[in-house]
């Protein structure tokens, strides 16, 4: 499934062969026998500040080698980023920040040395990029979930690389956005995607999806909305939910599409039938436009 970005790029989305989509654009899923999951407990509120750490001083790149590096947009594959944890070791967080200068630097395993990716203040649809945190620790540091690959999964030694990927970025360079105060919950085996309050784990509401087939599975994981746009090319009268998760077993399982995976309307959202969507149904789809960019969306089996 492609994207308008104005004048700056088109993006392709997995879309199913049986219909076009609303909230997000899909992967590939797997369908997995149900299994009971719980959500992750709210986690205490962060800030956008925090003490001072030990150790060596932070230095700053300059501007010259900030420029050179790579954007960490959603159809870039840049090496020094972390592989995101299981999802079990992730907390679902409510808060949101936004960036506060152009091209943030993001650093891989190795904060001591020179980063590995920018992260520019405005996406690709002109828009404040929107970021979920992962943790904050160590003082003057901030984890956070990155809409970039790591590695194809052609270039792995496996066939399966990791659909969400992390960076550490300095507390300092983040703005506190709104609180996500409820999330999105698949449950690939139960075909069902609830909204979530996270404070208690209580559903809200659930719904009916259609998940990727076998051979592009959905991924499981935490990942969150990295975007919502109307494009009439690809879907008319819904929009498009954009997650930072790519396909973990395909580089482009719907044509050039980058392997984005989504969630969206579609006439036929039952069963595995996508190339990695998540296929919703009207209900579902007006559920969904009601959800926040920045909100954490987990995918269990």
């Amino acid at each position: 499934m492609s994207v308008s970005r104005g004048s700056r790029r088109w993006i392709l989305i997995a879309a199913a062969t049986a219909g076009v989509v609303a909230v997000v654009i899909g992967v590939a899923v797997l369908a997995r026998p149900s299994a009971p999951a719980t959500p992750p407990a709210a986690q205490p509120s962060m800030r956008a500040t925090a003490p001072a750490a030990t150790g060596p001083a932070y230095t700053p790149p300059d501007a010259a080698a900030l420029a050179a590096l790579p954007d960490a947009n959603y159809d870039a594959v840049i090496p020094g980023l972390l592989d995101a944890a299981p999802a079990a070791a992730l907390p679902i967080r409510t808060e949101t920040f936004t960036l506060k200068a152009d091209l943030t630097p993001l650093y891989g395993a190795d904060r001591t040395g020179p980063p590995v990716a920018s992260l520019p203040f405005l996406n690709f649809l002109g828009s404040r990029t929107v970021v979920a945190p992962v943790v904050v620790h160590d003082g003057e540091w901030t984890q956070i979930l990155t809409p970039s690959r790591r590695e194809l999964p052609s270039a792995s030694s496996t066939g399966v690389a990791a659909a969400q990927t992390m960076a550490w970025v300095r507390t300092d360079q983040l703005v506190v956005g709104a609180p996500a105060l409820q999330h999105v919950l698949v449950r690939l085996g139960a075909r069902t995607l609830s909204i979530v309050n996270t404070a208690d784990g209580g559903v809200i509401a659930s719904y009916p999806i259609g998940i990727g087939k076998a051979a592009t599975a959905t991924p499981v994981g935490v990942s969150y909305l990295e975007a919502r746009y109307s494009d009439p090319k690809q879907v008319v009268g819904h929009s498009i939910f954009l997650t930072a998760a790519h396909s973990a077993v395909a580089d482009h399982p719907f044509g050039p599409d980058q392997g984005l995976v989504g969630i969206h309307w579609s006439a036929v959202h039952d069963g595995a039938v996508s190339h990695a969507c998540i296929r919703l149904d009207t209900a579902g789809d007006i559920a969904m436009a009601k959800i926040a960019v920045g909100t954490s969306v987990l995918v269990v089996p």
